[in-house]
This record gives structure tokens, sequence and C-alpha cells, in this order.
């Protein structure tokens, strides 16, 4: 289950704290840190993180713990509307989890942040707790000065958590699920403020404008420009060549041009691909167009290319495939690639070419043993008209199949005869390295010789079966035989 989260934090001139918070989240495993946006005109950074639930809540809890400690808000002056240090916290589903789920999971995040630091949270968007909410400006409303006086006593301004008093400098934070928005700003070729806010408002939906399209107009001093930034909350009923075409027309009543758009933090394909159509007027044009859409299908197709919990995951499901074949490919790999490592740092001069060919190829193995499983299943269901042939498909599927593990063994042997060549000189700071992956590795040649013994189990062919069977005995003694001389 993977989720993004986009927290906004009101800092976005000192460096000091925007590093203090990168390091916070990146030093939490199974999260992401996928992108960090900020400018100093809004004083204000976006940070975008994927990852599992359970990661993406310690990653952000920590990085929400600098910004409280880091951020006072009553010395804070920016561009951008704001009410909290950690201002907004939204979470988008991703994959592998629905909306419900982000949204129970959001205000289980919203109670344990409050009760932690002591912070008013207000759950917005999808999580809304009243309608009202759901419209982040709306909780918003007279910032971190403004709330100060009305939270706890305006009915729409009473916390869903925590305190019902502001906090003296860290104020409050929205929290939520939503889906994806587009974070979109466009540049004008004016450095009047007032010219964008006039533009904006004739843009949002809550002035008259387009239905999914917030917007606010800013002055950006770094570049002497007026810019008007929008928030499309929904990029396929607000797409960006509307809104791009809605400030280009309200532009022009002012007599100021659009300059540069710019995307602030990620865009789904999706977005761009509609833009594309519309300015470019294709037709019938479909995403499996786009090159690296059909490179990342293909790489997806192969299970070395997998994320690891994508790889695991798919290794704890109901499907035969990947199995144990495959895991034991794997494991190879991990001790080559441990055995390299600590031969690499006892001594560089040494040519490690050969352990690395080796290496690569246990990864090609992976997929080896799972398509020689499906040839095997294939043959099951070939020749349903002629038993004989059936039959000298599903043998020579298994005869495939029992040999895909035995190669593995074949490789782990000649890594183990690499190592006893290399291990002369290997520094004590890496031997525990140099141990474990002569562990993997005889694990993986005992895991490979279950699944040559489980092919032979079924394979008629008797002068085969012996022959494979005497081969995978004979190498799996002389990998125990370098395994156990190595140790020592």
């Amino acid at each position: 289950m993977l989720i993004e989260c986009v927290p906004n934090f009101s800092e976005g001139k000192n460096k000091e704290v925007i590093s203090e918070i990168e390091n916070a989240i990146k030093a939490v495993t199974g999260v992401d840190l996928i992108d960090i946006e900020y400018n100093e005109s809004h004083n204000r950074s976006v940070f975008t993180m994927i990852g599992d639930f359970q990661s993406v809540k310690k990653a952000m809890m920590n990085a929400a713990e600098i910004a409280i400690k880091r951020i006072d808000l009553n010395h804070h002056k920016g561009e951008h509307p704001r009410m909290g240090a950690v201002d907004v916290i939204p979470f988008v589903p991703v994959e592998g989890c629905t909306m419900e789920e982000v949204i129970a999971f959001s205000k289980e995040f919203a109670k344990e942040y409050a009760e932690k630091f002591e912070i008013p949270v207000f759950l917005y968007a999808n999580s809304a707790s009243i309608p009202e909410h759901e419209d982040l400006a709306n909780v918003r409303k007279g910032e971190f000065e403004g709330l100060r006086d009305v939270i706890g006593k305006d009915p729409l301004h009473i916390p869903d958590f925590g305190p019902k008093n502001i906090h003296p400098t860290a104020g409050t934070t929205a929290i939520g699920a939503r889906p994806f928005l587009v974070a979109y700003n466009i540049y004008l070729s004016t450095g009047d403020v007032k010219v964008a806010k006039e533009i904006a408002k004739r843009v949002r939906n809550k002035d008259g404008g387009l239905r999914y399209a917030k917007a606010l107009g800013f002055y950006i001093k770094e570049r002497n420009q007026a810019q008007v930034s929008m928030n499309l909350v929904n990029f396929k009923g607000t797409t960006l060549h509307m809104a791009t075409e809605m400030v280009k027309i309200e532009a022009e009543r002012f007599g100021v041009n659009t300059v540069e758009g710019e995307i602030v933090g990620e865009i789904p394909v999706d977005a761009l691909i509609d833009a594309s159509m519309y300015y470019l007027k294709l037709n019938n044009f479909n995403k499996d167009q786009i090159l690296e859409t059909k490179i990342e299908k293909v790489r997806n197709s192969s299970l070395r290319n997998l994320r690891i919990p994508t790889f695991v995951d798919k290794l704890s499901n109901n499907s035969p495939t990947p199995g144990g074949g495959s895991a034991a490919a794997l494991v190879a790999s991990l001790g080559i690639s441990l055995i390299i490592m600590a031969t690499s740092i006892s001594n560089k001069d040494k040519d490690i070419s050969k352990l690395a060919l080796l290496r690569d190829n246990a990864l090609v193995m992976i997929d080896k043993d799972s398509q020689s499983f499906d040839e095997f299943m294939s043959a099951r269901k070939s020749h349903p008209d002629n038993e004989e042939l059936r039959k000298q498909a599903m043998e020579t599927a298994l005869i495939h199949a029992a040999e895909s593990p035995l190669n593995l063994m074949k490789l782990i042997k000649e890594a183990l005869k690499l190592c006893k060549e290399y291990r002369n000189g290997i520094k004590s700071s890496v031997i525990s390295d140099l141990y474990s992956g002569l562990h993997l590795l005889n694990s993986s040649a005992l895991s490979a010789m279950e699944n040559v013994k489980i092919n032979l189990k079924y394979l008629k062919n008797e002068e085969i079966n012996k022959k494979l069977k005497e081969e995978s005995e004979s190498i799996l003694q002389e990998i125990t035989t370098l395994y156990n001389e190595l140790l020592k």
C-alpha cells in the first residue's frame, strides 16, 4: 500500500531548517523523498514523499518535530497565506489502497499529531468533518494572526483534534486525504500584483471561475513579476490547458501577457497528455505510445527489475511464481555482491569483473526460474487432442525447470572458487560481510537443490533424471566443501 504525502512548511528562506527537515524524512526507511520545492517570496517549502502508511507516518512526525521547534510564525513573513509552521499535511492514495483507507489513516494520524505536539488540527479535503472544511481556504481564513482570536470560539474554527487555542509559535495544522492535485503557476509580463489578484479572482471556483481551480495572485520579488498561482484539485475536471487559456484571456483584458508556466512538485502524466492533445490537436492519442511508458511496462514484466517491496509482495501472494527458485537466485546475487564489496574494500586493485558477471547472471536467473515454471504450466494445457505430444512437452518443460536451479548451483560454485582466490588480505572490518556473503550463497545452493529435486520427482525420463540428480548432488557436495574451507 503506497501513499504520497505532500507537507507544506512555512519556511522558504532558511536553507538550514529546510535541510534539517529533509534529513529527518530521509532517515526513515520505507520512504522515498522524491521532491523538494521552496520559494523565498512565498517563504514556503513543499516536500513530496511516498511510502507505506507507517513509514510515511514516522517520517512526517520526524519532519514536523523539526519544523515546530525551528519555525516561529510570529516572525514569519511571506506572500503565501499560512496558519501553521507545518501548514498542511495532505495524504494521497497512490497504489494498493483506496481513498477511504487513506481518509481513515489521515484521521488516525491527525489525532496522534495533535496529542504529540499539542497543536490544534483541522481535518480538511476528503477527511473534512464539516462541508466548509473541504476547502482549505475556509480553514485557513484569517491566517495565524486572525485565527488566534477565533479558534475554538467560532463554530467554523473548532479544531477536530488537540487544544482549542492556537499554538503560540507553530499555529495550527490542516490534515486530510485528497486526490492528486496539480500546483500550477503562470508568470505575467507585469510586476503589478493587483493585476495577478484580479485574474486569480476570475479564475478560481469560489468567485465563479473554473470548477476545480483555486487561485491567488502574488508578487515574486526575485523575478519582479506578478504570478497567478493555482491548485487544480481535479486536473481532469479543470485541465492545464483550460487554466492556461483562462489566465491568458483575463490577462489580455489588462493589457498584459502570460510569460511562463511553472509546475510545483509532481504532476500525473495524464495531465500533461491532456494538455499535449489540446495544443498539438492530437487525435486518438494513447498513453501507450509514450516511449517511457513502454519501457516501464517491459521493466515491470521482469521480476529482477521490480522494487524490493513489490518483489516481496509478489513472492508472498498466492501465486506459485515467483517461488523458491527465484528467491534463491536473488539471495545468490546478494551473497556475491557482499563478496565483491569485501574484496573491493580490501584490495582496490583486485579485478572483480568475473564476480560481477556471476552476480548479473544470478539476477537473470530470477526470471529464468519463473519462466521455466510457466513453461511447464503451458505444456500441461498444450496439445489437448494429442496426449503423447502433451507428455513430451511436459517432460521438456520439467527438464528446463530442473536445469534452471542446477545452473544456479553451478554459478554459486564458480563464485565460491573465485572467493577462494580472493580471500587473502580481506580486512577485518569487512570480514563479517564476507561471511554473510558465504552464508547467503550456501543457503541459496540448498534452496536451489530443493527446486532440482521437486522437478526430478515428476520427470519420467529415467536416464536424464539420473544424470541431473547425480550432477546436482555432486555440485552441492563441491559447494559444501568450498563453503566449509572458506569459513576456516
